[in-house]
């Protein structure tokens, strides 16, 4: 097991095929991602409802395993299709309650599996990244500040498993549960914030990594709503 570190290759291949998008000219054009996703889970519903579930073969040390990129994949791409489509989504708790009680409606289903299986992971992903962006981009809950010092949770999620690990070897038996879980939360933020200091914010434009009046004074259209009100 490697905790959150299963999850560094997929994103590699996702970001991989961002680049190829932009490079073929179609990243901006508001078709592709939905055509994609759409695409990606008609292909898992008619593996789901066959019974195949593919390795990758040969290509598994590359890829990672095949079947699992149909869990990984539509989320991906419909947070991309709904930044694409920003200024056409509505923001609706209506909405998204109908979203999450027709996933939950459709995974109670008397019906026998796959149709069940297959209809809730249709809805899932929809459902999922709608939620998702609902409540970060909602105007009561203030969470652009959550960042306002740097976006940390990237290393912070990156870093934790390794520091998890190394503190269970140096600490094991010599202290308590909550006292190793505090030590962990502490090295893992300080790992995010140093990863943010001395990596990250030099990938990005510098409105993006710079001090908050920076931001402040040359706000970004698509930072400030991508589910439009």
């Amino acid at each position: 097991m490697n905790g959150s570190l299963w999850s560094i290759p997929y994103e590699f291949w996702c970001y991989l095929g961002v680049m190829a998008l932009g490079i073929a000219g179609l990243l901006g054009r508001r078709p592709v991602y939905p055509l994609i996703a759409v695409g990606v889970m008609a292909v898992r519903a008619w593996l789901d409802m066959t019974g195949r579930h593919p390795a990758g073969g040969w290509l598994q040390p590359i890829i990672g395993v095949a079947y699992f990129w149909f869990n990984v994949l539509p989320p991906f791409v419909l947070g991309g299709a709904a930044y694409i489509w920003r200024d056409r989504i509505p923001r609706s708790g209506w909405l998204l309650a109908g979203l999450v009680a027709a996933t939950l409606i459709a995974a109670h289903l008397p019906l026998a599996d796959p149709p069940r299986l297959v209809l809730t992971r249709l809805l899932l992903p929809p459902t999922l990244v709608y939620g998702v962006l609902y409540l970060a981009f909602h105007p009561r809950l203030h969470m652009g500040d959550a960042a306002r010092y740097g976006d940390f949770s990237y290393g912070t999620y990156l870093y934790a498993f390794p520091i998890q690990q190394m503190l269970a070897v140096l600490l094991r038996g010599k202290v308590a549960f909550p006292v190793y879980l505090g030590a962990a939360m502490v090295c893992s933020l300080a790992a995010g914030v140093a990863s943010w200091y001395l990596v990250e914010r030099w990938f990005l434009p510098r409105i993006r990594s710079g001090p908050r009046h920076e931001k402040d004074a040359r706000p970004l259209a698509e930072e400030a709503t991508l589910v439009a009100p």
